[in-house]
């Protein structure tokens, strides 16, 4: 899925976490830190080669970029690892003696990727480094029903939670 639905399914994803705490949350941890804890996964290895792109005038996902889309291509597989989650999740906890939760919007963004992009463009490397395998099935998130029925799910989960609110 594009960034902004990943992002906002974090929120959504914290947002449900925090109605079964008993305290509020930190307000330093507002939804704009959920939404990119959500999208980090594609934000970093696709801002700067897009930005660029769009600076020179070319159509980067349309490939007449290619040293920019390798770039995006190379980062991807660390962004894209549920190892290099797990590892930086781990150690998070470590330092800080908590669990920092907006970090799972990362996992979550893997989660989804892995069958919702198809074999040939991005798949997602959820083992690297230890290995290089992703799934041999996808299907592109761009698939109009597939995007659609994502957001209309995200939409009902919102409202179910506006419903459901215990606590600002």
């Amino acid at each position: 899925m594009d960034f902004i639905f990943h992002g906002a399914t974090n929120v959504a994803l914290q947002k449900t976490i925090e109605q079964k705490k008993e305290t509020p949350r930190v307000r330093w941890q507002g939804w704009w830190y959920a939404f990119l804890w959500g999208a980090i996964a594609d934000l970093v290895p696709f801002t700067v080669p897009v930005v660029y792109s769009i600076f020179k005038g070319i159509a980067f996902w349309a490939g007449e970029n290619p040293e920019m889309l390798q770039v995006s291509q190379n980062m991807y597989q660390y962004t894209h690892s549920l190892v290099i989650f797990g590892a930086l999740f781990l150690l998070v906890r470590a330092i800080t003696k908590k669990w920092h939760l907006p970090m799972l919007g990362w996992a979550l963004h893997i989660v989804m990727d892995m069958p919702l992009h198809a074999p040939e463009y991005f798949p997602t490397p959820f083992l690297f480094p230890l290995s290089s395998w992703t799934l041999p099935f996808g299907i592109s998130w761009t698939t109009w029903w597939i995007w659609g029925s994502l957001w209309i799910i995200l939409i009902g989960w919102f409202v179910w939670l506006k419903r459901n609110k215990k606590h600002d």
